[in-house]
């Protein structure tokens, strides 16, 4: 990455946030990006993790995927509706 935590002017990261390509990723990319970015912080910066999904039990399903991760939260986006003609 570059940079050490200390050049950071944040006090926390959200990553894989709910409407960017963190939606898109499979799990074992989502996991894979996660474990990288709480290796690059060292523990020193609390790490979010967007999670959504067009249902509930699809965001409950992320929620658990990453649950194995030591994250301080969660960015929960509301089940979207996916109209007919999408589907």
């Amino acid at each position: 990455m570059g940079l050490a935590v200390e050049d950071v002017l944040s006090e926390r990261a959200l990553i894989l946030g709910t409407t960017g390509e963190g939606s898109l990723l499979s799990t074992h990319e989502r996991q894979v990006f996660t474990a990288a970015v709480l290796e690059a912080v060292h523990g020193e910066l609390p790490v979010m993790a967007g999670v959504g999904a067009v249902d509930t039990r699809a965001v409950c399903a992320q929620v658990a995927e990453l649950d194995a991760f030591e994250l301080a939260g969660y960015l929960v986006g509301a089940a979207a509706v996916l109209p007919e003609a999408f589907r």
